[in-house]
């Protein structure tokens, strides 16, 4: 009667290991939820609520944009980064600055490479002009 039992339990557990183990080994299945910028229900502030940007342009040749230089309403630490863009909405420059209790400061768009230094951007091409402060 034992061999019998023996012979009955032994296959019931072996399906109940290779269940668990089959269990353990599952993979499960990650469903990432994204929303949009600014759907969430926190507001996120920043001290800064106005900038007056001021072009400086090229003393050797006025059609080109040689820097940026701006004032903001609140003293700040972090980087202010600055966009120029097109009429077509097409990215034409970018440059930064780092501020430590500052609340101005200067980006410039010239670039010297070796011996060669370049304009600067286009006037004609500045059609927006986007300003970010990215905090610390």
């Amino acid at each position: 009667m034992r061999s019998r039992t023996k012979r009955r339990i032994i296959p019931l557990a072996v399906a109940l290991v290779l269940a668990i183990v089959g269990a353990a080994l599952a993979v499960p299945q990650i469903t990432l939820n994204v929303q949009q910028l600014g759907a969430g229900s926190s507001v996120i502030t920043s001290s800064v609520g106005k900038a007056n940007i001021t072009w400086v342009l090229n003393p050797n040749n006025p059609d080109y944009i040689f820097a940026a230089k701006f004032t903001l309403n609140a003293t700040i630490n972090g980087t202010v980064i600055v966009k120029i863009y097109d009429s077509t909405g097409n990215l034409v420059a970018y440059n930064s600055t780092t501020l430590t209790n500052s609340n101005s400061g200067t980006v410039y768009f010239n670039t010297t490479i070796g011996t060669a230094t370049f304009k600067g951007v286009p006037l004609s091409d500045a059609y927006k002009v986007y300003l970010i402060y990215q905090g610390p």
